[in-house]
């Protein structure tokens, strides 16, 4: 039964993610949300530059902003690559199927890590319920819109985005270092219950979390966190040592990966461009003045993360009450440490940013739901130890689940008709690839979304998309004037031509620089046309 129960999980999630993306008879990719939009292109490029240019570009340059180190999880994206390059998927169909065998295996890993840390199989399947579905009371407030996802408007104070649908599929790095989280933590502790945690397993898994840094920051965060409370719990007992040289380990092991991926420094003569710093301290998160978000910051706390996470937290405040009264000892309820540690995730969230764009500290809210799933679900289950009480846990369990399940059937029925690329972008990519000196070769584009030069041929660019950069703390609004200076024409134009590496300007005949017209005239008049189709054009500079 159990079993057949994650089956149908797995399966409605995934014909669900699956409209998301898709193929129409013209060969152009569609998506049919702006989640979609707003991470894949920037993934896709990550992708295309491991599968064009190798893994020399990691020492290198930021393939969407020339002149800063790259500095993002990579390693996820390194395996895509592979896939593509040793099966007949291209790149994005490789992207698209990975992540939908990863979202199937999703349940089945929680399911078993939930179980693992010491829960019964009811319980366990109540908290894969009440994760993957998370959502608040907004299915009923007949005030959205009813066209958008009813977790995904910030205007009327619906904030907490749902998770799988916009934290998760789309972005498959996060879904990759759950699941390699999950995997980890559960073979771990199965070791130590067993009382054969040898030299091996620990010099193994080690290295095995510290590689998260890589895969996916968040997850090394959540882990390390995790170390640090069972680390606290054990202060009494004689594990406290092992658990202090394990964490040490990790830390040893991390520390120069850290660096290497975020403190480096820039490598050029140019000015380091990334943001010093930014608004670290803020509490309140989407209540915060600062976020510009009226009604979210016009509700009460309490009232604000009902409506957004439904009974979620009380259901967990309750379950970690009936667990307390047990009394037991943290080696006999593992799920005291993930609690706790869900709720210290969920407080940092709350008072700091831990990227420069407040918006990201969903990943690390998804985590602390995650590790608080094992608490509301013994909350729930105590409904369900009294016969007269099964009525009323059963109607909890479809009113919190309501909302996450009605934006599943949103994106399921969605039917947008974006474009993501088109099919002659596609053949552009084919042809500039066949002409181009090296995929390392600096382009200039004007900063369009989903551009076929950076996610399609992996060729740095001098400037990408501004979401992808504000959103990191780059700040990028001198690199804009310049772009702008050249693709229009501009009197300094030539000066700063010279002054990068630019070995390729690709334009569209329609496309802004800025607010003012891509000079048509400017470029043919200066550089050879390499390239034609359509409205596009490929000039060669050097």
């Amino acid at each position: 039964m159990k079993w057949a129960i994650l089956t149908l999980i797995s399966i409605f999630i995934c014909v669900c993610c699956s409209q998301m993306l898709e193929w129409d008879q013209a060969g152009n990719l569609i998506a049919h949300h702006y989640s979609i939009w707003g991470d894949w292109s920037a993934h896709f490029t990550f992708i295309s530059s491991f599968m064009n240019r190798g893994i020399q570009w990691i020492s290198g340059d930021n393939p969407v902003f020339y002149g800063m180190p790259f500095q993002y999880p990579f390693l996820s994206h390194g395996f895509t690559a592979i896939i593509s390059s040793i099966t007949p998927l291209n790149m994005v169909n490789s992207t698209y199927y990975i992540s939908l065998a990863l979202m199937f295996t999703l349940p089945f890993v929680l399911f078993n890590f939930f179980k693992v840390a010491g829960l019964t199989v009811r319980q366990a399947i109540l908290a894969v319920i009440l994760f993957l579905f998370l959502g608040g009371i907004q299915a009923f407030d007949s005030t959205l819109n009813p066209a958008e996802p009813f977790t995904n408007q910030f205007k009327g104070g619906s904030v907490f985005t749902q998770i799988i649908l916009f934290e998760l599929f789309p972005q498959r790095a996060f879904l990759f270092g759950m699941i390699l989280l999950l995997l980890g933590v559960t073979e771990s502790y199965k070791k130590i219950k067993l009382g054969i945690f040898n030299r091996a397993h620990f010099i193994f898994f080690a290295l095995y979390f510290s590689f998260l840094s890589w895969m996916h920051l968040h997850s090394w965060i959540t882990i390390s966190s995790l170390i640090l409370v069972y680390f606290v719990f054990s202060l009494k007992n004689k594990n406290a040592l092992r658990i202090f040289l394990f964490g040490l380990g990790v830390l040893c092991i991390s520390a120069p990966m850290i660096y290497f991926l975020l403190l480096r420094s820039n490598h050029s003569s140019e000015v380091n461009m990334a943001a010093t710093s930014w608004q670290k301290w803020f509490p309140g998160w989407a209540q915060n003045p600062n976020a510009n978000l009226p009604v979210a910051e016009s509700m009460n706390p309490i009232i604000f993360w009902i409506y957004n996470t439904g009974i979620f937290l009380p259901m967990a405040a309750i379950g970690k009450f009936l667990l307390w009264k047990k009394k037991l000892k943290i080696s006999e309820s593992p799920i005291f440490i993930l609690g706790t540690t869900g709720g210290i995730l969920f407080i940092i969230a709350m008072l700091f940013n831990i990227q420069p764009y407040y918006y990201d500290n969903l990943k690390i809210f998804t985590y602390a739901f995650l590790l608080l799933a094992p608490f509301a679900a013994l909350g729930v289950d105590s409904l369900f130890q009294k016969k007269y009480l099964i009525p009323i846990g059963l109607i909890l369990i479809i009113f919190q689940s309501y909302t996450g399940f009605q934006d599943y059937l949103f994106f399921y029925h969605q039917k947008q008709t974006a474009t993501f690329l088109t099919h002659e972008e596609f053949e552009l990519s084919d042809q500039f690839k066949g002409l181009r000196r090296s995929p390392d070769s600096l382009v200039l584009i004007a900063p369009k979304h989903n551009h076929w030069i950076p996610t399609l041929t992996g060729n740095p660019i001098l400037m990408g998309y501004p979401g992808w950069l504000w959103s990191w703390g780059i700040s990028y609004s001198a690199r804009e004037i310049e772009v702008n200076e050249i693709l229009s024409g501009g009197q300094n134009a030539m000066n700063l031509l010279a002054k990068y590496p630019i070995e390729y300007i690709v334009v569209n005949e329609q496309e802004m620089a800025g607010k003012v017209p891509v000079s048509m005239t400017f470029l043919k008049s200066h550089f050879q046309i390499l390239m034609e189709h359509g409205l596009w054009h490929v000039f060669k500079i050097k």
